[in-house]
């Protein structure tokens, strides 16, 4: 007898994954649906190995021994957000009344992820990251980066008809091949020591493709993100600074933002944030910094 409630009890988990990724399409970036899309994936064929071919034979067991069997491979932050996945599409399961429940609710929580914070450039370490830079392919879009708390992709995206300088403003917004993370447009402010880099220019990339081997730019051509994370991390590391990336970036901006006094929801809209709770990471700079500045009074 079929369960009361579900109008498809015999819907393959792997037709619905397929359903799932579609419909995530329309709600999120492109890259996040490759991601989910890769996940769920690996996902399908762990339960057709299992015998699991349908989304109401998934139970808390199999997904136990799913989250078990990735701790051989992958690091525990990854496999607890490989279990968010999984539950956000069994959540649209239930929506859609595939499944009564969602039995990844009751998965015991991964342990063990160690809290670290995030990574700041300090304003003896900026000047030393800006020399490393000088004069190479990178110089630009790293000094946006630190003066913008900008994404990555969002970084590779802008073109010049995106700055208005006469406004001072830069809009962050959809185009072909690229989506804003939540799929959020946002305009933030255009620092002052920006101004030269964008004044006088509105066609093409801002930051575009260097040919290393002809040494040129071409004007028409993205960078890559992975190519130029790496290469700014080897950077880095060659000049000391252990442990920062891109992304360091974005986490020195807005640390140094609040420091100055700027409010955390006045961060959390230049950085693009989809909730306060994200940008409350950086209120213990805050602290550590009023703290410091105590300490300068001597009675």
């Amino acid at each position: 007898m079929e369960k009361k409630g579900i109008t498809s009890p015999k819907k393959k988990i792997s037709e619905f994954i397929t359903e799932h990724v579609l419909l995530l399409k329309n709600e999120t970036t492109y890259q996040w649906c490759l991601a989910v899309e890769c996940d769920l994936e690996k996902f399908r064929i762990f339960c057709e190995r299992e015998g699991v071919l349908f989304l109401k034979d998934i139970n808390i067991a199999v997904l136990e021994k799913y989250k078990s069997e990735q701790f051989a491979t992958v690091k525990r932050v990854t496999v607890a957000n490989k279990m968010k996945v999984i539950k956000a599409m069994l959540n649209r399961a239930v929506r859609y009344d595939h499944i009564l429940s969602n039995p990844a609710k009751m998965v015991t929580p991964v342990q063990g992820i160690p809290k670290s914070r995030d990574r700041i450039l300090s304003n003896e370490e900026i000047p030393k990251m800006q020399e490393a830079v000088k004069g190479m392919y990178l110089e630009n879009l790293v000094i946006t980066a630190l003066y913008t708390g900008m994404r990555r992709k969002e970084l590779i995206w802008l073109d010049y008809e995106d700055v208005d300088i006469a406004d001072r403003t830069i809009h962050i917004k959809h185009k072909k091949g690229f989506s804003p993370k939540s799929r959020k447009e946002r305009v933030i402010p255009l620092h002052q020591k920006l101004i030269p880099l964008f004044e006088g220019k509105t066609q093409w990339i801002c930051f575009p493709y260097y040919d290393v081997w002809r040494k040129r730019f071409v004007h028409d051509r993205r960078l890559n993100e992975k190519s130029i994370t790496t290469r700014f991390r080897e950077l880095m590391d060659k000049i000391g600074l252990e442990g920062v990336g891109l992304h360091t970036l974005r986490h020195t901006f807005a640390s140094h933002c609040v420091m100055q006094g700027m409010s955390l929801k006045t961060v959390g809209e230049i950085l693009g944030h989809s909730s306060v709770t994200m940008t409350e990471r950086y209120s213990h700079v805050l602290t550590e910094h009023m703290l410091k500045e105590v300490d300068k009074l001597t009675f």
